[in-house]
């Protein structure tokens, strides 16, 4: 850790403000102001946002804390539906001419910003991917006043990419915010993407600058872990970017190069420098490569060179008291029981994650599917050009601040979208998988496909990804889930033979409460282990199975329209963590929920928790 060391002591300033970003990538050189922390705040509704003064202070009365949601209620409740101010202040800059930037890591479902009364923007592409404003500068040494508009009504126009999902979509000011002091210089940089070509140390290095002169050339140096890299100079091109393919690790050349694995997620930090700019980046990512390999009868997946099975959950960031707000400690809860399963992948439903938790998947040997948001897309979503261009700058948004995260092996899109509508095809999947490929070549593109053989989008693919729920929305119970995916795995073995295939959703519902019942019925924990257990053992024990992602790791909070045809279950008074006395099971989302996790929404494990833990724990089983 010498050179990276010995770099960073050189880099750093004394901090006017406080601190260290919460996530990865960190910024040596630059005063980081974390604004996280108690806001102003108020809450209308019927609001006309066009009309909002943002130095009205009478809009903010109350207090808040930042991170968090506005319209979180208990299962079976609605949340409020409207329009939220935020207000606090930022502190001067250590030299007022300094350039300024401020992040949003996540603010939904509409957000709207403003500093000192002067407008910087508005953010449409979805309350859940990272979006950046430039600061107007100022020569005054007083604090700045920041405001935010948050809106969460379905809207067309300024929410475009909300088009559904089974599950309710909180709102407000939910991940952290930062302003950035940036040193100034003739080259800042905007973020630093390191793609691994093998697993000897060979990469791809993509430089994002925010300012540069193009067709100029930067020259780039690099502090690795053990030791500095060789200084790289690169041609600036027209959007700022300057890629360097091909480039050795320092570890290379003495066969030195510490792997990330499942097994021992190795991570490499660098700190990456430019020559005559006062800015800098440090960042982190894993030497592994992400392949498809012919397995004995399809093709498979493969980590670093070897086929493996992936097994796992798809998982909501979603939390009784945080909405979507989850602290650090509620991430790390959830992780430490997704190991107890013996999991390796996660499926992120359904929208882009929480930088913190997919640096616990680094840290903690976890592939992660990460995509947009965009649940139940139609084909006339896809036709409308305001929605795809949405959804362009969202998938723009999630790689950007995801690419160098080692666990991310998938970017998905489009969850059960209309993959049978061959118009759809052309004019939506391919349109989001080539803009994938031309941002990252080094994982693959998929989306979870509703329409199984049906689906004539499926060339647009690296790996094909079915949902479906045997023995749950089918008859047949637990038999007939064997039969169901041992057909799709050949058909897609056959049918696109260069393909990996993989389960992305199935399962069945569970009460936690009914736990105990003479026979397994319908929504008895009884029942739910059986389909589930069933699910799990066909996928681990067929060959052309590449990976199983179960629905779903917690139960989740019902959308709107469930929870308005679903209330609330009757509670026991006074248990806690809250306890049904009663639920109606007749409604398809009983208490307002669903009911779908091993764990309830409180984390509690159900009967079928155990059972998958046995099996993903198990060594029985061929790959």
């Amino acid at each position: 850790m010498r050179a990276l060391a010995v770099l960073l002591a050189a880099a750093s300033v004394s901090a006017g403000w406080p601190s260290d970003p919460p996530f990865w990538p960190k910024y040596p050189t630059r005063n980081v102001q974390v604004l996280d922390g108690e806001w102003s705040f108020g809450f209308a509704e019927n609001v006309i946002i066009e009309n909002v003064d943002p130095t009205d202070t009478s809009l903010t009365p109350n207090t808040t804390t930042v991170p968090s949601v506005f319209d979180n209620a208990m299962p079976g409740v609605q949340g409020r539906r409207g329009t939220a101010f935020y207000r606090t202040t930022i502190q001067p800059f250590n030299a007022p001419t300094s350039k300024g930037s401020v992040s949003f890591a996540a603010c939904g479902f509409y957000c709207k910003v403003w500093l000192d009364g002067v407008l910087l923007g508005d953010h449409t592409s979805g309350g859940y991917s990272q979006f950046w404003f430039d600061l107007p500068s100022t020569n005054s040494d007083k604090p700045r006043t920041l405001f935010v508009v948050s809106d969460n009504r379905f809207n067309q126009t300024r929410t475009p990419v909300y088009t559904g999902g089974d599950f309710w979509h909180f709102a407000g000011i939910s991940r952290s915010v930062m302003v950035h002091e940036i040193p100034e210089s003739e080259v800042y940089f905007q973020r630093v993407e390191i793609h691994p070509v093998d697993v000897e140390g060979t990469v791809n290095i993509t430089v994002v600058l925010q300012k540069a002169v193009s067709n100029d050339t930067v020259c780039l140096g690099f502090a690795f872990s053990t030791s500095v890299g060789r200084p790289v100079c690169a041609t600036v091109d027209d959007s700022l970017v300057a890629k360097i393919n091909l480039y050795d690790l320092p570890c290379k050349e003495s066969k030195s190069c510490a792997v990330w694995s499942f097994e021992q997620p190795n991570l490499t930090e660098v700190v990456v420098t430019a020559q005559g700019s006062k800015d800098s980046i440090h960042t982190r990512f894993g030497i592994r490569v992400i392949s498809r390999e012919r397995g004995t009868d399809a093709t498979r997946l493969a980590l670093n060179g070897k086929i493996t099975k992936l097994k796992g959950y798809n998982r909501h960031t979603m939390y009784p008291d945080t909405g979507l707000a989850l602290t650090m400690e509620e991430h790390q809860a959830d992780m430490k029981l997704l190991k107890e399963l013996g999991v390796n992948v996660v499926r992120g439903a359904h929208y882009p994650q929480d930088q913190r938790w997919l640096d616990l998947c680094d840290e903690n040997g976890i592939a992660m599917w990460e995509e947009c948001l965009g649940p139940g897309v139609g084909a006339g979503d896809i036709a409308n050009k305001w929605f795809m261009d949405n959804q362009l700058q969202q998938v723009s948004e999630m790689m950007a601040a995801s690419s160098n995260h080692p666990s991310v092996f998938f970017w998905g899109f489009f969850n059960e979208g209309p993959s049978s509508d061959k118009t759809a095809c052309e004019n939506g999947y391919k349109v989001m998988a080539d803009k994938i490929h031309s941002l990252d070549s080094s994982r693959l593109v998929t989306w979870a496909d509703n329409k199984a053989n049906k689906s004539v989008c499926l060339e647009h693919a690296d790996l094909v990804s079915f949902n479906h729920y045997p023995g749950w929305y089918t008859s047949g119970g637990p038999e007939a889930c064997a039969p169901y995916w041992n057909f799709q795995a050949n058909w897609v073995a056959t049918n696109h033979p260069t393909k990996p295939f993989m389960i992305s959703e199935t399962g069945a519902g569970g009460v936690y409460e009914w736990a105990h019942n003479a026979s397994s019925v319908r929504w008895s924990q009884g029942y739910q282990n059986d389909i589930v257990q069933a699910d799990v053992i066909v996928a681990l024990n067929n060959s052309q199975i590449s990976s199983l992602t179960l629905w779903q790791f917690m139960d989740i909070k019902a959308n709107t329209k469930d929870t308005a045809k679903c209330p609330q279950c009757d509670y026991l008074p006074g248990v806690t963590p809250p306890t049904c006395g009663y639920i109606d099971v007749n409604c398809g989302r009983p208490g307002g929920e669903n009911h779908k996790g091993s764990v309830d929404f409180w984390r509690r494990k159900k009967q079928v928790f155990n059972t998958v833990a046995s099996l993903y724990h198990s060594q029985e089983f061929g790959l």
